[in-house]
C-alpha cells in the first residue's frame, strides 16, 4: 500500500513526492502491483494527480484502494478513474462498513464494470466465512471475478506488564492483542468460493 500517512486522502505535493518515492523503490524490487488513492477536498477522484502515481507505476498492476468508498458518489467515481489508464482494479465496500452491507453499491459497479469494461471492482471488508455465501449469491450473477480478505484476527499478546491508560493508537482490544492471520478462515473461504463458482458456472474466483 501506498500510503504516506493516516487520515484523509486528500495529500500535499510533498507527500505526494513521498509516494512516488515508494512507488520507484518497489518498483525497483519487481512487487507485482501497488494500491493507493488520491481524492479532492469535495470527495471526487483527484484525476489529474492520480495519473501521476500510476504513470510511475506502470507496468505493475495498480489498485484504487478504499479512498474509493470515501468519494461523495460510488458511480461518479468510477467513471472518473475508468479515464485514468493503467488503473487495474478498485477495492470497495460499496461505500458501506462491510461489503456484505454495501451489496446494493457493489452489484451497481460491477453492471457498470461489465458495460464498461472499467476496473475490475474487488469487493472487501467483512468478507469471511460466516459472509462469504451471502456476498456470492448476490453478486456472481453480476460478473464478480474477485474478492479480498485478510482472514485476520486478533489474539492476545505475551505482554504481562500492561500499565493502565497507556496505549499505541490502535482500538481496544489492539493495544495489547496481536493481529494474525486465520489460515483455516481463508481456507474456509476458498473452498466456498470454489464450491459457488463451480455451481454457477462461471469462472474461478480470485482472492486477495
Amino acid at each position: 500500500m501506498i500510503r504516506p500517512r493516516t487520515g484523509d486522502f486528500f495529500y500535499s505535493n510533498e507527500e505526494l513526492d513521498v509516494m512516488l518515492e515508494d512507488i520507484r523503490l518497489f518498483k525497483s524490487i519487481g512487487v507485482a502491483g501497488v494500491v493507493f488513492g488520491v481524492l479532492n477536498p469535495d470527495g471526487t477522484v483527484d484525476v489529474p494527480r492520480t495519473r501521476i502515481p500510476v504513470r510511475a507505476a506502470l507496468p505493475m498492476q495498480v489498485c484504487f484502494h478504499r479512498a474509493f468508498d470515501m468519494t461523495s458518489s460510488a458511480i461518479e467515481a468510477f467513471d472518473q478513474i475508468c479515464t485514468i489508464q493503467g488503473v487495474t482494479r478498485i477495492l470497495t465496500s460499496g461505500q458501506s462498513v462491510s461489503a456484505p452491507a454495501g451489496l446494493p453499491v457493489l452489484r451497481e459497479l460491477l453492471q457498470r464494470m461489465q458495460r464498461t469494461g472499467g476496473p475490475t471492482i474487488l469487493p472487501g471488508a467483512g468478507i469471511n466465512p460466516g459472509t462469504i455465501c451471502h456476498v456470492l449469491d448476490h453478486l456472481l450473477p453480476y460478473g464478480l471475478k474477485e474478492i479480498h480478505l485478510s482472514g485476520g484476527r486478533w489474539v492476545d499478546g505475551g505482554m504481562v506488564h500492561r500499565p493502565d491508560g497507556m496505549g499505541m493508537g490502535t482500538s481496544a482490544e489492539g493495544q495489547w492483542g496481536v493481529w494474525q492471520t486465520d489460515s483455516n478462515a481463508i481456507r474456509e473461504v476458498r473452498r466456498i468460493a470454489d464450491d459457488s463458482a463451480s455451481s454457477a458456472g462461471v469462472s474461478a474466483i480470485d482472492i486477495r
